[in-house]
Formats: C-alpha cells, structure tokens, sequence
C-alpha cells in the first residue's frame, strides 16, 4: 500500500471513498480500522479538499455537519500537523490557542464535579450543583471564541475559496450553544433536585456538550488552525488582530502585544 501512502492524489481518493462509506452508513469502527491500516499520517490540507469536494459534489452541509463528530473520531490521530507554521506570542492563533487551553481546564474541572455524582456517591450535592453552575457560566464565554471565528476567521477563508469547513463548523457552533443553554437551563430550577434528577440532566445535556466542545477544540488543533495559517496573509491576520477586542477574550486576559514587522500599517 506505499503507493497510496505516498501519492497526495491517492491518499484523497481513498478518504473520499472512506468518508462516502461512512455517509452511507458503514460502521465508523471499520472507516477507522481501515484509515489506520492504509492511510497512517492524512496531511489536514487534504481533509479539507476531500470535504470541499463532498460538498461540490452533492453531499449536504446539514449531512456533513450530523456526521461531523463521526468524522473527527475517525480521523483523530491520523491527521498530520507535523509541518503547521509556527505563530509568535500574540498572533490571533496563539490567542484562538490559548483560550482553547483555558476551555479545556474548565473542561476538566467540570468533568470532576460531575463524577461523584454520576458514581452515586456525591455527599455535598447542593455544594457541587453551584460549582456545576459556576463551571458552565464560565464555558459560556466559548460565544467569544466562536464569534472570532465566524465573524473574524471564516469570511478570510471563504475569500481563499474553503467555503465548505467553515459552515459545517459554524452549524456545529450552533450545536454547542443549545447544548450549553439546555445545560444551565436545565440547572436552573429554584426546586430541591434530588441526585437522580441531577445524575439525568448530567447524562441528557452536561456530558453532550463536553463531548462536543471537545471534538470542536480537535478540529481547530488538527484542521482549521494549520490551514489558516497556510492561506491567510500576514495583512490579514492584522486586520483580524485589530478587530479582536471588539469581541473579547474567552476565558484568558492576553498580555502581549502583537505588532508584526513586516505588515502594512494602514488598514
């Protein structure tokens, strides 16, 4: 299978046909034994042709954005960022980055507040609830990170021609807000809930959106952030940069100034 693995065209003709399989029904389990048996490293720039083509050819951006998490657990590992351009402090991908990191903390935090209660042998539930409630408020600052992104990132993508990625990732930002809004809604009640009750909205809306929110920071990390920083210019990224206060900061307060050299300074 060498000729595939080293043949661009072949490598993408392969996905195609796999991610075809996997709309069709296949079993992801079988795509991604498959994947890692002939397609051990995916270059992420061939990800995003392989889906652009999908699109072009008829597969729907709402089908793309329901298969879109079986996707991301197919191809997590396989997709090689080995040669992604690296970013000075202060870049707007240095501060998408980072606020990743802040969102993954709070992640792990959350992760630990639920655990005793998902095992049944939580104590201090009325204490845990408020953490569960102070944790997913801080998570909601996530809008900020996602309107850098739609309203920031994906028009310089679109103007390079990837309209397909940032549309399903845009319907998969929507996602991320029902989930979080049902999440905190449904803590919100001035009632006792009792641990079952709790235990249930842990399972029905707190644990769907920190899978989401994870498999959303894989496909930034893997997919969206190297091929930006390949097709954007350095007066773009500036223009983006200038515009990012008006949106804020999720979860992280950057104290670095970015001021490239070689940018024009006249935007």
């Amino acid at each position: 299978m060498s000729e595939y693995l080293n043949n661009a065209e072949q490598r993408k003709k392969l996905l195609k046909h796999m991610l075809e399989q996997l709309h069709k029904g296949e079993a992801p389990e079988q795509i991604k034994s498959r994947i890692k048996s002939i397609l051990p490293q995916i270059p992420y720039s061939e990800v995003v042709e392989v889906e652009q083509q999908l699109i072009a050819e008829g597969i729907t951006v709402e089908e793309i954005i329901q298969l879109c998490d079986v996707h991301t657990q197919v191809l997590d590992g396989k997709i090689d960022t080995a040669n992604v351009k690296e970013i000075p402090v202060g870049h707007p991908i240095d501060i998408l980055r980072k606020e990743n990191k802040a969102l993954e903390s709070e992640i792990l935090s959350l992760n630990t507040l639920i655990k005793p209660i998902l095992n049944k042998n939580a104590n201090n539930l009325e204490t845990l609830l408020l953490q569960i409630r102070a944790t997913l408020n801080n998570i909601s600052d996530i809008e900020k990170h996602y309107l850098k992104k739609e309203l920031l990132l994906f028009p310089y993508l679109e103007k390079h021609g990837i309209t397909g990625p940032p549309k399903v990732m845009w319907g998969k930002h929507d996602e991320v807000r029902e989930l979080l809004k049902n999440s905190r809604e449904a803590l919100k009640t001035e009632n006792k809930i009792s641990k079952e009750e709790v235990s249930m909205i842990i399972e029905i809306a707190i644990l769907p959106v920190i899978k989401a929110i994870e498999e959303m920071i894989i496909k930034e990390e893997q997919i969206l952030f190297p091929m930006s920083l390949d097709l954007i210019t350095l007066d773009e990224w500036y223009q983006i940069y200038q515009q990012i206060p008006e949106i804020g900061y999720c979860l992280y307060d950057p104290q670095e100034v970015w001021t490239p050299e070689a940018v024009s300074y006249t935007h």
